[in-house]
Formats: C-alpha cells, sequence, structure tokens
C-alpha cells in the first residue's frame, strides 16, 4: 500500500509555482518485493501553489565599474574598466543585454613610470655642395638628416642645412667672370649675371650664344661701371 503524501515544497520565484509531492509503495510482510510496485497509481505527483512573493516587472541595471590594472610601460597607461548589467527578477534573461551602454569601456591612468627623455638623433654633415656663384662672394651648402626624431620631453631637432661663404674673390671686370647679384632664383638652376665695363665707355661683349652687358647701369665696383644679364647656370 501507499504510504501518506510528502508535503513538497512550493518551487517558484514568485507568483504561483509547482510544488512536487512523492510517496512510497510499502508492504507489512517479509517475502515483499518492493521494487515491482505492486501500488498502482504514480510514486509523485506536482500541484500549483502560491509562493507567497508578488511578482514585479524586471529591473536591470548595471552594476559599479571594476577598474582592471593600469597598463602601459611607463608615462601614460591605459585601464579597462568592466561592468555587469544585473536584473532583479528570476525571469531576467542576462544574455538580452537590456542594460543601456557598453559594459566596457577604456581610461587613461599613470603607470607611476617616468619615460626615459628621447632626444633627436641627426647624422654627420654631409660635404658642401658647389659655390652657387664664380666671384664676388657665393654660398655653398651641405645637409644633414634626422635618424631618431625627438620624442616626449626632448628638445626639437636642429637646423639641417648650413651654409658658408665661398669665392669671396672679387669679379675681374669682365664678361667672362659673370658674377651672381641680388636677384637670384633658386641655388644654381638660374640667376642673374654681372658683367662690368670700364669707365672709359668701351662695352665688353659677353660670351657667344649670350646678350651683351650694358655700361653704366649705376652700380660701381672698384671703379668699374656694369650692366646685369640674366644667364642659365651650367653647374
Amino acid at each position: 500500500e501507499w504510504s501518506s503524501w510528502s508535503p513538497g515544497s512550493c518551487d517558484g520565484a514568485c507568483g504561483t509555482g509547482t510544488r512536487l509531492r512523492t510517496r512510497t509503495c510499502e508492504c507489512p510482510y517479509a517475502e515483499c518485493d518492493a521494487a515491482s510496485f505492486p501500488c498502482p497509481g504514480a510514486s509523485s505527483a506536482s500541484d500549483p501553489c502560491d509562493t507567497g512573493v508578488t511578482c514585479t516587472d524586471p529591473v536591470f541595471e548595471w552594476t559599479e565599474w571594476s577598474d582592471g590594472p593600469c597598463v602601459g610601460t611607463c608615462g601614460q597607461g591605459a585601464i579597462e574598466r568592466t561592468r555587469t548589467c544585473v536584473c532583479n527578477a528570476a525571469s531576467c534573461d542576462a544574455s538580452s543585454w537590456p542594460c543601456p551602454g557598453s559594459d566596457t569601456v577604456e581610461q587613461a591612468c599613470d603607470t607611476g613610470s617616468v619615460c626615459p627623455v628621447q632626444e633627436c638623433v641627426l647624422s654627420e654633415w654631409g660635404p658642401f655642395g658647389p659655390c652657387d656663384c664664380p666671384c664676388g662672394g657665393g654660398l655653398m651648402r651641405r645637409t644633414r638628416t634626422i635618424i631618431t626624431p625627438n620624442g616626449i620631453g626632448g628638445a626639437p631637432c636642429p637646423v639641417l642645412e648650413d651654409t658658408a661663404p665661398c669665392n669671396t674673390h672679387k669679379c675681374d671686370g669682365s664678361c667672362e667672370d659673370v658674377a651672381c647679384w641680388p636677384g637670384t632664383t633658386g641655388p644654381c638652376q638660374s640667376y642673374t649675371g654681372v658683367c662690368f665695363a670700364y669707365q672709359n665707355g668701351i662695352t665688353e661683349t659677353c660670351p657667344a650664344g649670350t646678350q651683351p652687358c650694358v655700361a653704366g647701369s649705376g652700380h660701381s665696383v672698384n671703379g668699374a661701371t656694369h650692366g646685369t644679364l640674366s644667364v642659365a647656370s651650367t653647374r
């Protein structure tokens, strides 16, 4: 025969739940085979029950931010902050992520280690190039390159071009010795040449293929007047 039903417990978070009750088939005689369950009917039954808790609409909200370690070698690093979307009801589906916003964010932090100063590293100066004027004073140029640019705390890289005077000797006054004059356009590209004529009014003739110089243009070098001529540099 069956024993009395067990009371069971009401299973459920709120509102109506389910109560599972069980009973056992018992035999008063020693020769009974309990494994055969001769008792008719089921050994368990479930019934609706009242959990005693009023159901409320689920409310999803974020937990407080949790900070990870500051990641970085030196100076400013980065922290990854994380949070979790939680719900106040058992029926919540956390996989739906109803909380607005992201669950991770990156924030700047101080690693506590000072970065070494990276100064600008330059190559050696290259050789000087040709003089940009054959006489009367010109300039020759040399350059260098940046090997490593300056980093945080390092001074800006210095100048990469240097000049030095050259061909400072005076022009001899002939059209064959053309001197540079203010108005030069680009180094060794084209320039305004200067030809000289003697004070006796004789006009020198420039080399073949050029225009003649004009004396008496108002400028004087060592007592000689001169004219101007635009010529193309072959250097």
